[in-house]
């Protein structure tokens, strides 16, 4: 900050008001006091040649005295910033005034001192001659410190108190969940969750919702862990404004790339639902995370497939159909399991929308056409996979009434010999 400050200084610019406290405290932290008076008393003849209606400027003297008092702390001279103090407080005599400057001392000084040294004790004590807007923010600082040193009893007692006295609980909740997530204990962080989860919906909330979901996958939670993250994150994006959309869903895809890398390396099983939970995200999200979806699609073979519920059954063939089609992975299994996934429409009467339909079409027509290098040894294999769905087809049209019927137009598109949907499976891979 103090280059900032000699920068300006030596291009004759003009120096906010803003800039004095961060400098001030600044030459503190590293012992230089002389250049914290110096600038003090730069700031203080700027005051009174506005005092005197020489110039305008936004006087900030009470965050000044803070910064002084700071910079004498951190240089181990506590004793010469309560000095100090003393001699300003005697000069004011409005009694708002004075409120309002000891508030701002101990916010912006004795409390970040008492925190930085560890005395956690005195922070409580100094917070005590608060009181409204100015005891709950020292509240929230004590919490949010304590907690981000992994320090439970501190953090719980601070958050508490603020809970007595505020609404405004979303930054110190995200700092307790964050803390019980490291600490391995997800549920103890579920009270906190539930308070993000009535919370107005912000950016910050993706970090701590993506600590979550990672915490119960690890604990075999993930179909709740990324159903409830699925939900923060649409919150997240309902919330901001259309200039800001490209920027929240990068850093949603981020959080996606996270979640996804610690799923297909965990040791814990993953069922089938979740991994499609993930995909889901993604396509929520407005895009798929590419090299997270590839690997997530290719562990699904015929027994997870049947697993899934229709819904799940759709989106994984609308999913594996566009990168087939796009030709965006290098999976030779893609096409079976293709295939497995229609026969799996079958199988379940699920009637897909006009948009599935349509994607199983375009996907067809593309399998269809042995040229493509990609399908080169899956081909064959295809053609007794479509011989057999097509047979499948022919028995539910038969068995069912019009309105469950899967649409002729897709019969049209299937080839004519016959195998079951694991062993065309197995081949491809």
């Amino acid at each position: 900050m103090s280059a900032v400050y000699n920068h300006m200084i030596s291009r004759s610019m003009v120096v906010a008001s803003s800039v004095f406290p961060p400098v001030i405290a600044a030459h503190g932290s590293v012992g230089n006091m002389k250049s914290a008076v110096d600038l003090y008393d730069e700031y203080k003849a700027l005051a009174v040649s506005n005092t005197a209606g020489e110039h305008d400027m936004d006087r900030m003297d009470y965050e000044v005295y803070a910064a002084l008092i700071k910079a004498y702390g951190s240089a181990d001279r506590i004793e010469g910033g309560l000095k100090f103090l003393s001699a300003i407080q005697a000069g004011v005599t409005d009694a708002k005034e004075l409120k309002q400057l000891r508030e701002t001392v101990v916010l912006e000084a004795l409390l970040p001192l008492a925190l930085k040294d560890g005395s956690y004790e005195n922070a409580f004590n100094l917070s005590r001659r608060l009181s409204g807007d100015a005891f709950a923010s020292a509240m929230s600082t004590i919490c949010v410190t304590t907690a981000d040193s992994n320090l439970l009893e501190p953090s719980l007692q601070a958050f508490d108190a603020l809970a007595k006295v505020s609404h405004d609980l979303a930054g110190p909740a995200m700092a307790m969940l964050a803390m019980h997530v490291r600490n391995a204990n997800a549920e103890a962080a579920e009270p906190y969750w539930r308070i993000l989860e009535s919370a107005p919906a912000d950016m910050m909330f993706i970090e701590p919702t993506t600590m979550r979901a990672v915490a119960l996958v690890a604990t075999g939670q993930s179909e709740r862990g990324l159903r409830q993250a699925r939900r923060m994150f649409a919150r997240v994006r309902d919330a901001q404004p259309e200039s800001a959309q490209s920027k929240t869903a990068d850093r949603i895809d981020e959080a996606i790339e996270v979640i996804g890398r610690f799923m297909l390396t965990s040791k814990t099983s993953i069922p089938a639902g979740s991994s499609v939970e993930l995909l889901r995200i993604m396509t929520e999200n407005g895009a798929l995370v590419d090299h997270i979806a590839e690997h997530v699609v290719a562990r699904f073979g015929p027994e997870q497939i049947a697993s899934l519920s229709p819904a799940d059954v759709e989106l994984l063939l609308r999913i594996q159909a566009g990168m087939i089609v796009r030709e965006t992975t290098s999976d030779i299994a893609g096409p079976a399991r293709f295939g497995c996934l229609l026969e799996n429409i079958v199988a379940k009467a699920i009637m897909p929308s006009a948009e599935t339909e349509t994607v199983i079409e375009r996907t067809l027509i593309n399998i269809d056409h042995a040229e493509l290098p990609v399908f080169g040894t899956a081909t064959a294999t295809l053609r007794l996979l479509f011989s057999h769905l097509f047979l499948s087809l022919s028995r539910l049209l038969s068995s069912t009434s019009p309105s469950t019927r899967t649409p002729r137009r897709l019969m049209s598109r299937v080839p004519t010999p016959s195998t079951s949907c694991s062993s065309a499976h197995t081949v491809a891979a």
